[in-house]
């Protein structure tokens, strides 16, 4: 696994390399479609599915990998502090998803996703330069009052490219960040997104 900072910040980073191709090959071959699946939790209303999948499924060993001692001790060394494990969820986005831009609530700490599945570039994440104020927040984390430069001056910081075996780790400092292309018909935007602690 390959991670670079973005910039100077401390709490964006690019990643690339991460699984194997071999294992990326069997994935591709694999109907995602025919997975039970849930609805992810305070986006219900959105058109993303998070996959169910049993200890011999192709799911398990890409969740395995991401935590292999390898990767997590550069997780570790990357985020200042010691991982013990990433939490993977399996992301289906299916045809018409796209997420507006938003800050990440505050139960969400720091995060990992790669994308896994080929689909058009523009299908990445757009981190902007704004954060959200605490105050922007409701209760339940829910960006409920947006400052108006967090809605119509958005400064780009950086846009990842949705390209296979790559992606980002974000600290959660209320970062503003979306994916404004919709999934194309009759494609999937897939991938893993993990929980880093």
């Amino acid at each position: 696994m390959q991670i670079k900072a973005v910039d100077d910040k401390d709490d964006l980073y690019a990643v690339s390399d991460v699984f194997d191709p071999a294992l990326l090959d069997q994935l591709h071959s694999t109907d995602l479609l025919a997975y039970k699946w849930q609805k992810e939790n305070m986006q219900e209303d959105l058109l993303r599915c998070r996959l169910k999948y049993s200890e011999d499924d192709i799911l398990h060993k890409i969740d395995t990998q991401i935590n292999n001692k390898e990767n997590l001790q550069q997780l570790s060394d990357t985020l200042g502090g010691t991982v013990h494990r990433v939490s993977s969820n399996f992301w289906l986005d299916l045809p018409g998803y796209s997420i507006t831009n938003h800050p990440d609530n505050p139960g969400v700490g720091s995060v990992i996703q790669i994308f896994l599945f080929p689909n058009d570039v523009s299908l990445g994440t757009e981190f902007f330069h704004n954060t959200a104020d605490k105050q922007e927040l409701d209760k339940q984390g829910s960006w409920t009052n947006p400052a108006k430069e967090n809605l119509v001056d958005l400064r780009m910081r950086k846009k990842f490219d949705y390209v296979v075996n790559t992606g980002y780790i974000m600290k959660n400092r209320y970062q503003i960040h979306g994916m404004s292309t919709p999934v194309p018909a009759n494609s999937l935007r897939f991938s893993l997104y993990g929980h880093i602690g």
